[in-house]
């Protein structure tokens, strides 16, 4: 089926219909399938005209070009290949207990992970764009340990073993980027660990700040304190300390 683009302004879709970005171009749909509430998966087979690519797209493949040169062809495949997760402010992405095995790739938005210990949320990371969400459980492998929110609308890429193999059968290219970003996943991760070890509150708010300064206008406060490892009255006190240095 193809959708041409209308004359009119975009209308305003049922909240029961798949909301897709009408570029200067055709979209060809290929598959669409509902997963739960509002959330809908969109794989669209985009027919560029004058060279046109899409912004979302652009994003993935400059993430992986600035890695590995990819050819015409591996760009290809992978933007047709591209699974698109759309999520509202507030909605959950994955609830702990459920299967291990996805991974995302943020494209826009804002997603934070955490637990749930003694009945209180304690935030182990918070994921912006060109970040990647992978996480395991080495004591049970299948189930995934984290609960994802998102605190701003958001839109991801969502990939798992299955697919990547399918991937790697055909540009066995991929499979060396994907080690390189298993790499370097699991290399920030080590660091944080270290840091909440070994460094003070202060200074893994010091890193935080200069490190992910947008993180202080898109997540509230009391996550922030938590993802630190502290009260945030704590956190307030560190941040009034240092303006009043400053």
């Amino acid at each position: 089926m193809v959708i041409n683009r209308p004359q009119s302004p975009q209308k305003k879709r049922d909240s029961e219909e798949v909301l897709i970005v009408e570029f200067h171009l055709h979209i060809q749909i290929i598959g669409r399938s509902r997963l739960s509430g509002d959330i809908y998966v969109v794989m669209a087979l985009l027919i560029k005209e004058d060279g046109f690519r899409p912004k979302f797209m652009n994003r993935l493949v400059k993430y992986f070009s600035n890695i590995k040169a990819l050819s015409p062809e591996e760009i290809q495949v992978l933007e047709e290949s591209m699974e698109i997760l759309s999520f509202g402010k507030g909605k959950c992405v994955k609830a702990a207990g459920g299967m291990s095995g996805d991974t995302f790739f943020v494209l826009k938005g804002c997603v934070r992970q955490y637990i749930v210990k003694d009945g209180e949320e304690k935030t182990t990371d918070i994921f912006t764009e060109d970040r990647w969400i992978i996480s395991s459980n080495d004591l049970q492998p299948d189930m995934f340990p984290y609960n994802l929110v998102c605190m701003e609308d958001s839109d991801l890429v969502i990939g798992n073993e299955d697919k990547a193999q399918k991937l790697f059968e055909q540009f066995p290219h991929f499979e060396s980027l994907a080690r390189t970003v298993m790499e370097k996943t699991y290399a920030a991760q080590t660091k944080l660990m270290i840091s909440n070890h070994t460094d003070s509150a202060e200074e893994r708010y010091l890193k935080l700040l200069h490190s992910r300064p947008d993180i202080f206008q898109r997540v509230p406060q009391y996550h922030i304190a938590s993802y630190l490892g502290i009260q945030p009255e704590s956190l307030s006190r560190i941040r009034k300390r240092i303006t009043t240095l400053s």
